[in-house]
């Protein structure tokens, strides 16, 4: 069943199965019998964007993404992100301090994802970034899985995405304090 044609404007927050929950996917994964050593988290920020190449992610969509594998991968390890409820779900302040580093290392940089708004900007891989990839040690099902996340988050508006992650993990939605 290909899920990706039931996404359509009238149904806001949903999401294909598998992107919130990898034991949705509806096919055989491949055997993942070598237990490859656990990648360092900001490996896993470069390989989220080599995969969302040609478009990047916008800050929110670095967040969720980043967030998704954190919850369906077992294989991010120990020292990946910690994530806390945001005014806009699933936050980890961290990834914007590691993405910085990585801007400094060459492998990612940012773009103004509109000139009208220059102060929004899209997060993206260099070229010497995305050829990362290819050497980073991660089982075939988290490629698969990368693949169909990413292809959802960059087909999907950013408040499709909020509204599926928050539909799916409401202790992280927005909490509002008050104070007199």
């Amino acid at each position: 069943m290909n899920w990706f044609r039931k996404i359509s404007d009238n149904k806001p927050g949903w999401a294909p199965p598998s992107v919130l929950n990898l034991k949705d996917l509806e096919f055989n994964m491949p055997d993942n019998k070598t237990d490859p050593k656990p990648l360092d988290r900001k490996n896993w920020l470069v390989l989220a964007l080599a995969y969302a190449e040609p478009s990047g992610l916008s800050s929110m969509g670095l967040q969720k993404t980043l967030f998704l594998i954190g919850t369906n991968l077992p294989e991010v390890g120990n020292d990946y992100y910690k994530f806390e409820a945001g005014p806009y779900g699933p936050y980890a302040k961290v990834i914007f301090q590691d993405a910085d580093l990585l801007m400094n290392k060459g492998l990612v940089f940012t773009r103004a994802s509109d000139p009208q708004y220059p102060d929004v900007q899209d997060y993206r891989v260099t070229p010497t970034g995305n050829a990362m990839r290819y050497g980073m040690r991660v089982s075939p099902t988290a490629r698969v899985y990368l693949r169909i996340l990413l292809d959802w988050v960059n087909s999907s508006s950013s408040t499709r995405v909020n509204q599926a992650v928050l539909a799916a993990f409401p202790k992280y939605g927005p909490h509002r304090v008050f104070h007199n």
